[in-house]
């Protein structure tokens, strides 16, 4: 993906864009500027800008109901041209849908194609998930996560998981306590919404995927994970990854 295919106001980077969350390799800025995006090698500008367009749109949908967001897949390694900016939001109890509905609409009045809300979930759900991961592959993209808002938060979700630390030691920050289990809230609003919602979602990607059968693009094929408190992605390729232990072909940590 290049700067013009994600669009020149997207792209366009102010202060905020430049936080500490997401550390550069970039090397010494020459004279003639001192841009660190503009002046890093190829690889890394083409990352950094996918990351100022992921925080640019975090800011846009940033609410007391979402406690973290951050980007995940291949942006968090090293992407390549065509890419998504996918990303994994999570919400507080009984908020998923509403906050889910919202950053729909969002991705759509930011008019970036190239963002993909590829895992989102709510405090229990994201409990579920890391409690329950054991492989090699989501233990990677656990750890590679580049948090835009709530990383202290993602922290004590990652010490929930089993795996992250077996493979990463390296990733383990000392003093930090899990997270507890979080509170049951009683949402109806919520419940009627991931009804409605779910049923789209589902249709949707029926028809996604019957264009990708008829292309011959079985590897896109994907299965849409829809619960009340979960909802994502699970790609063909990604499950044949996931079951064969092995990290993908662009999982090199950086």
């Amino acid at each position: 993906m290049t700067a013009e295919s994600v669009g020149a106001e997207a792209l366009r980077i102010d202060p905020r864009d430049r936080g500490t969350e997401a550390p550069r390799t970039d090397p010494m800025p020459s004279a003639a500027s001192t841009d660190p995006i503009e002046n890093a090698p190829g690889a890394d500008r083409l990352r950094e800008q996918m990351i100022a367009v992921a925080r640019r749109f975090s800011d846009r949908i940033a609410s007391d109901d979402i406690v973290f967001i951050g980007v995940c897949g291949s942006v968090s390694y090293t992407p390549n041209p065509g890419d998504d900016i996918d990303l994994v939001i999570v919400c507080r109890n009984g908020t998923l849908w509403r906050s889910l509905l919202r950053c729909f609409f969002a991705q759509r009045r930011a008019k970036v194609p190239e963002l993909c809300l590829s895992l989102t979930m709510d405090e229990d759900g994201a409990c579920r998930l890391f409690d329950a991961s054991h492989d090699y592959l989501t233990a990677s993209d656990a750890a590679h996560v580049i948090p835009l808002r709530g990383g202290d938060w993602y922290e004590r979700l990652l010490r929930r998981s089993p795996s992250v630390f077996e493979y990463f030691p390296e990733r383990r920050v000392p003093g930090v306590e899990p997270l507890p289990d979080p509170r049951a809230v009683r949402a109806p609003l919520d419940a009627a919404l991931f009804f409605l919602t779910a049923a789209y979602l589902e249709a949707k990607a029926l028809v996604k995927n019957h264009q990708y059968r008829r292309r011959g693009w079985r590897e896109r094929v994907f299965r849409t994970v829809v619960s009340p408190h979960q909802f994502w992605f699970d790609s063909e390729r990604y499950r044949q990854l996931r079951m064969a232990g092995r990290p993908a072909p662009a999982a090199v940590p950086r």
